[in-house]
């Protein structure tokens, strides 16, 4: 584009009352006239200023800049872009200008300009640009595949890892529905759960476990975080984070074979000791009763005998069976202040007169559990409280919402905010750590009144089957507390009553039993 040179009048007055830089200067680069703005930005006198070249203005970098600018304007009458320039006192700044050939008073041919500074612009975008970079570089070597989903459930991004994980090239995925990868008995969990997302954006981020199809067919297991996006108010989105967890699944697995085979193997020897006990209480009573010359008082005495036996080795067998071959739970919401005052009267009862029993809720709590295995585990800690304390002691339970980003000092909860935290801690023997550390093994023991090791088993068994979690400290001679994780229930989650995560009382041992609710 050319443009004609033309006249000008006295436009000296309008140049200085703008914030915007003028100058004027030559073909050869010399600076003939510029506004108190310009003179301003570069820390000079406007004398100073009509004295110099632009070459004593521009930047180092900007010198390799100025021949090709000079040629541009005599062929082209007119230039425009971004320049930057150095202040007397060493600074650079940046200015976006647009120059044009004009005719000065005398029929002189100069160049006359403006330009506006944007400094902080170009620090900002520059910033903005790093900062792009850095992310950009992040997501290309993330090994977790990080993807955006929209409402319909049409991949709108996906990170590398992406073909790194599951095979498949951009272009393949690329604007794809994500229900097509998902396998067919995880499709209905699938839709559920992103829909989920976009329906009740302020719940806490959540979790699922999806098969999603490989490139070569195989099927991966892929755990996912989903986090909605909003904009202007509406769910534009939704972020996933993905990681691959076939492998780790498959060791899992191997493991709990491994720890189940030597658990079978530790439960039969418990079992056949447990059974030599009871044979052995029944055996000198059976050699008693053969006697020619027992009285009727010894055979009664000897049938008594027998039957306890009897009876305890039907309660083990009982309690090992309970263990083996649990009910699976009949989940509805239950108001946790509702059952316990359904249930306190029978474990005050069972707690016994010289064990002081509190309760204290914060706030409405609502979990998803079966009322009556809840039941259950409160009453098998209750009991285990008891044995512990045989002279009386305290025994308090307390219940709350955890909050987000929760931690505990006895082990880990991931997203806490899902779980209503339950506390049964009491003024008992305690347990050392190594007696802590069998707590919740089937048929382990340490007392001597007839009790089976069924009890935390159970309650661990229990705990797992709800999606919970359950976790023991304890210190001889102070006691012991028990920390238990049950499932909100959905839609009931009430973060803003959450009081801020309280200390136990006591202070416990550092030795924590921590059970993992993959089970």
């Amino acid at each position: 584009m050319t443009e004609e040179p033309y006249e000008t009048g006295p436009l000296a007055p309008f140049a200085d009352a703008t914030h915007d830089l003028t100058c004027e200067h030559d073909l050869e680069g010399n600076i003939l006239t510029a506004n108190s703005a310009a003179a301003h930005a570069l820390e000079l006198t406007l004398e100073q200023l009509c004295t110099l070249n632009l070459r004593d203005v521009i930047s180092v970098e900007a010198q390799s800049h100025l021949v090709s600018y000079l040629e541009t304007i005599r062929r082209d009458g007119v230039s425009m872009g971004m320049l930057t320039v150095r202040t007397a006192s060493g600074r650079k700044r940046v200015w976006e200008y647009r120059n044009v050939i004009a005719c000065a008073p005398g029929g002189r041919t100069v160049v006359r300009g403006l330009a506006h500074e944007v400094t902080d612009r170009e620090e900002a975008l520059q910033k903005l640009r790093a900062s792009e970079r850095q992310l950009r570089t992040i997501v290309d070597n993330a090994s977790d595949i990080i993807g955006i989903v929209d409402p319909s459930g049409l991949l709108q991004f996906h990170s590398p890892s992406a073909e790194r994980t599951l095979g498949y090239g951009f272009e393949e995925l690329n604007g794809r529905s994500f229900y097509e990868l998902v396998h067919e008995d995880d499709f209905v969990r699938a839709k559920e759960f992103f829909e989920k997302q976009f329906s009740l954006p302020d719940q806490p981020r959540r979790t699922i476990d999806l098969r999603v199809r490989h490139r070569d067919g195989s099927w991966r297991l892929v755990s996912m975080v989903a986090s909605p996006v909003v904009w202007s108010g509406s769910n534009a989105s939704i972020i996933l984070n993905a990681r691959d967890i076939t492998e780790r699944k498959l060791l899992i697995a191997q493991l709990e074979q491994a720890n189940r085979l030597n658990s079978l193997g530790k439960l039969a020897a418990t079992v056949a000791h447990e059974f030599n006990n009871v044979l052995m209480g029944i055996q000198p009573f059976a050699d008693l009763m053969k006697r020619p010359d027992i009285t009727p008082d010894l055979v009664a005495k000897g049938a008594r005998h027998i039957a306890n036996s009897v009876a305890r080795g039907k309660r083990v067998a009982l309690d090992i069976l309970r263990f083996t071959n649990p009910a699976n739970p009949m989940f509805e919401p239950v108001d946790v202040a509702d059952w316990w005052k359904k249930l306190a009267p029978e474990m005050r009862a069972s707690a016994g007169d010289n064990i002081e029993l509190t309760a204290s809720f914060s706030g409405p709590l609502t979990i998803l559990a079966d009322g009556s295995q809840l039941s259950q585990v409160f009453a098998n800690l209750i009991s285990n409280a008891r044995h512990a304390m045989p002279r009386g002691g305290r025994l308090r339970i307390l219940a709350r919402q955890a909050r987000p980003g929760e931690s505990f000092p006895f082990g880990v909860v991931p997203n806490p905010e899902r779980f209503v935290y339950f506390i049964i801690e009491d003024t008992g023997c305690g347990m050392p750590e190594n007696v802590l550390r069998h707590a919740f093994e089937p048929l382990f023991t340490t007392k001597t009144n007839g009790g089976t090791g069924i009890g935390l088993a159970v309650t661990h068994q229990l705990v797992c089957a709800h999606g919970g979690y359950v976790f023991a400290e304890s210190k001889p001679g102070i006691g012991s507390a028990f920390h238990l994780f049950f499932p909100v229930a959905e839609g009931t989650v009430n973060l803003a009553e959450a009081p801020s995560h309280r200390k136990p009382a006591r202070d416990m041992a550092s030795t924590v039993e921590m059970v993992n609710t993959e089970c």
